[in-house]
């Protein structure tokens, strides 16, 4: 079949010239209808890269120019860390490239090649090693914590979900029928900043099952459910209800987490922390490096484009993990 294409095609962009302050406020207010985490490229470009190159013409803006002001944020005190200024630069390279195709430049000169940036590693050496949550650092803050945070606590370790996805759930995700664990539906993150529910951070949905010991504490915590939480656990409440009822932020969830651990004589811990646990922990166990990347992250590549991990096979890595749990009384 023939296909009629009617084509019009302009010369370019003949727009006035404009520095990149100007343009970048331009790229900002289309971006944060596009991208989650625009308000953290605003704040990176505007503290690291406006200083520098803001003022300038975009047109006239070199790779060398960039480079330099790169160099500066590696000289700066207190040092950034070089994810950071990796992170600056991306968001430019990104700014650049828009810019590019808006034909506002010619070509981008955000081209730095890739052994001239910083190298992606933490600006501690031993960072790592330092926020390691151990199994029994977990099965301690679980077993101490205030009814609306065992919860919580536990999703975060026996998941490996991130604190805005968690906070997403609601009890209409818990599947108990699934086979061979029950499973928690994952489509949906808690914005804390706008108190809204949006697509998750990759915009995929997923199925992650429920440890035997994770099953056994939610179905606890949904008994106590009414009457901590003031509402009845129905498919569209929150799983996981702070003390108010509301859905767990961020801030909170990080600041209930810290408490717990000075409580409990521990080093702090973050809500990420719980994350890395669980990848790390089901890797010292024996599970297979795919099947941890099929829970945990957005499966790309050659072997992600051929294969599909079951769940029957994410649901025999969960079930490796042993932190058991004996009943206590908790207290709000």
């Amino acid at each position: 079949m023939r296909r009629k294409i009617s084509f019009e095609i302009s010369a370019g962009d003949p727009s006035a010239p404009q520095t990149l302050r100007q343009y970048v406020k331009t790229w900002l207010a289309e971006r944060q209808h596009t991208r989650r985490a625009w308000k953290d490229d605003a704040q990176r470009l505007r503290d690291y890269i406006m200083p520098a190159l803001g003022d300038l013409m975009i047109a006239d803006i070199t790779t060398m120019q960039i480079r330099q002001t790169l160099a500066a944020l590696e000289r700066a005190e207190p040092p950034l860390a070089p994810r950071t200024i990796l992170h600056t630069y991306a968001a430019l390279r990104s700014v650049m490239s828009t810019a590019a195709a808006d034909g506002v430049v010619k070509i981008s000169p955000a081209a730095i090649p890739r052994h001239l940036l910083p190298r992606n590693e933490d600006r501690d050496p031993g960072f790592r090693a330092r926020v390691q949550i151990s199994a029994s650092e977990v099965q301690t803050l679980i077993k101490n914590a205030p009814q609306t945070q065992a919860p919580l606590f536990a999703v975060l370790a026996y998941t490996g979900l991130r604190i805005s996805e968690a906070a997403g759930l609601n009890w209409g995700d818990l599947n108990r029928e699934a086979q061979p664990i029950p499973a928690l539906f994952v489509g949906r993150q808690f914005d804390s900043k706008t108190g809204q529910l949006r697509p998750t951070k990759t915009r995929t949905e997923k199925w992650v099952p429920v440890h035997p010991e994770l099953a056994l504490i939610l179905h606890r915590w949904r008994s106590q459910y009414a009457f901590t939480a003031g509402q009845m656990p129905t498919g569209e409440a929150p799983m996981l209800a702070n003390a108010h009822g509301k859905r767990w932020r961020a801030d909170t969830a990080a600041r209930a987490i810290a408490r717990q651990c000075t409580k409990q004589g521990i080093p702090r811990h973050t809500c990420h922390d719980f994350r890395r646990f669980f990848m790390s922990h089901l890797f010292e166990l024996g599970a297979r490096r795919e099947v941890i990347e099929s829970m945990t992250h957005t499966q790309r590549g050659v072997f992600f484009s051929y294969t599909s991990i079951t769940y029957k096979s994410a649901a025999q890595a969960v079930q490796l993990m042993r932190l058991e749990q004996k009943q206590t009384k908790n207290t709000k």
